[in-house]
């Protein structure tokens, strides 16, 4: 009878795990990228899916899109309580 190891460095399918930890994101980040048609898998079961190695190694995270954020500081925020320069009333203040 034979004997067969199995080589995890050779393999040529892998995990969304091990893909996430060769891309640098979340197993969730690589299910979205297949679900949205950026990474392509094979599905093991109903659940399990299993990427090509050489894809996942070539492939490019998109570029985020959207307004770019600013280095400025935050402009402060108007005091409360205050109007007209005047201390706000209270209802306990005699008048």
């Amino acid at each position: 009878m034979t004997e067969y190891i199995y080589d995890m460095e050779n393999d040529a399918e892998i995990t969304a795990e091990e893909a996430a930890s060769m891309l640098g994101v979340t197993p969730t980040q690589v299910r979205w990228y297949y679900r949205h048609g950026l990474l392509s898998a094979r599905r093991i079961g109903a659940r399990l899916l299993v990427f090509r190695r050489d894809e996942v190694a070539n492939f490019e995270k998109p570029k985020k899109s959207g307004r770019p954020k600013t280095s400025q500081a935050p402009a402060p925020k108007a005091k409360r309580g205050k109007k007209n320069g005047r201390p706000k009333r209270s209802a306990f203040d005699g008048k």
